[in-house]
């Protein structure tokens, strides 16, 4: 919301923009961009399901109107031009709130999305010209979450890995108040 109002955004305004904000379960600039950390994850441009969660946090429940979605789209590419933002967030050092549903699993060559069914499994398109062509192959599979976090496309009947980076490795516990403090 910072910077919406860094944008000069009016008090109405920006009322309707937190309803979207809250709506899509967004805290920071971080969980509007895709794996790349410069470029917008286009899945806050469209309206989040109400079954979908994007977010560890329990957020309230907003309903916004189509209006609030249209400025919130419009204030969206104000903060990320379409070409991204000039430099790239800085590298992950936490998993974070934002929930990842896509990972590319390198060691055994698939892409996985998790949802609350299951696992859905694509591969390689291997009759496609272009090689960053992924189709399902398996739905609703129980597989540990595994891969890097990555941002997806769909592109006709396929998926296609827009960014992708190597997911954190879980923290050891803190074994005393200094590791708290760090």
């Amino acid at each position: 919301m910072r910077l919406f109002i860094w944008l000069r955004y009016t008090p109405a305004e920006l009322e309707q923009l937190n309803r979207v904000r809250l709506s899509f379960q967004v805290i920071f600039l971080s969980d509007i961009l895709g794996a790349s950390g410069k470029l917008l994850d286009m899945k806050y441009y469209h309206r989040r399901l109400s079954e979908d969660k994007w977010s560890e946090f329990d957020f309230p429940k907003e309903k916004p109107p189509n209006k609030d979605i249209k400025m919130w789209r419009i204030a969206l590419r104000r903060l990320v031009p379409v070409g991204g933002i000039t430099e790239a967030l800085s590298i992950v050092t936490g998993e974070g709130h934002k929930i990842w549903s896509w990972r590319h699993d390198k060691d055994n060559d698939r892409l996985l999305h998790f949802q609350p069914a299951g696992v859905d499994v694509y591969r390689q398109a291997q009759h496609h010209r272009q090689r960053n062509r992924w189709m399902r192959t398996e739905c609703a599979q129980i597989i540990h979450q595994s891969g890097d976090i990555c941002t997806t496309v769909t592109v006709g009947s396929y998926i296609m890995i827009t960014s992708s980076l190597p997911s954190t490795p879980p923290l050891d516990p803190p074994q005393c108040l200094l590791d708290v403090l760090r």
